[in-house]
């Protein structure tokens, strides 16, 4: 299995950033047809503006239809494709999700599935924001069970800084300009969780402390 041009290895968990929808197309298309070579199965989470997206594949000698006809490719809308609870991502009703998307691809007859999913409108919320990375931060425990390959994907357009910071903190891989590396800012989900939690905890007594503060009677 090869992503940038360069073998995958063991790994089934990348990040993949990219500052213009060419260079995504470029990287992401030879990755998807080895797929469909290979009769694995291929399902893109796509923000819903990419109107293009399936001519972009077409363009790169995918035949969209027929793939789709025999259940090989699934597009599916990004802001459909993530559950919510409350209006707000539902990070636990994902990783219940994951699976079974992944063991689709066996039901439908292919040897694995590779999932490209964006996930950028996640991001702008700072609630959904923390969740999402916790749930890719767990992903880690899940993926190595399958063959299946999940290549989480942003557009630097839509992204800050911090956020890429996190991301890059919950994939063991990485795709930047073009090319697979390993990831020396990657960590273990046990210890990033375990900083999550203390977080957490840190910003509830803070407001507990603030509401204390903010009650005191005046003189």
């Amino acid at each position: 299995m090869h992503i940038a041009g360069s073998s995958l290895g063991n790994f089934r968990h990348v990040c993949a950033f990219f500052s213009t929808e060419d260079e995504e197309y470029r990287t992401l298309l030879p990755f998807m047809r080895e797929g469909l070579a290979a009769k694995e199965r291929v399902v893109n989470f796509m923000p819903q503006d990419r109107t293009d997206h399936e001519e972009r594949l077409r363009a790169g000698g995918i035949d969209v239809d027929e793939a789709r006809g025999r259940h090989q490719l699934e597009v599916i809308k990004s802001e459909d494709a993530y559950l919510q609870k409350d209006g707000h991502f539902d990070g636990e009703a994902m990783l219940q999700l994951v699976p079974p998307l992944l063991m689709s691809g066996h039901e439908f007859g292919f040897a694995a599935t590779r999932l490209v999913a964006h996930a950028e409108h996640v991001m702008k919320d700072e609630y959904d924001a923390d969740a999402f990375i916790e749930y890719e931060s767990r992903l880690n425990y899940i993926l190595p069970k399958h063959r299946d390959t999940v290549v989480c994907t942003y557009d630097l357009n839509r992204v800050g800084a911090g956020a890429v910071l996190d991301v890059l903190r919950t994939h063991p891989m990485v795709v930047i300009e073009g090319l697979l590396q390993e990831n020396p800012f990657f960590v273990p989900p046990d210890e990033l969780l375990r900083q999550a939690g203390e977080r957490k905890r840190q910003s509830r007594t803070r407001d507990k402390s603030e509401k204390r503060s903010g009650n005191r009677p005046r003189r």
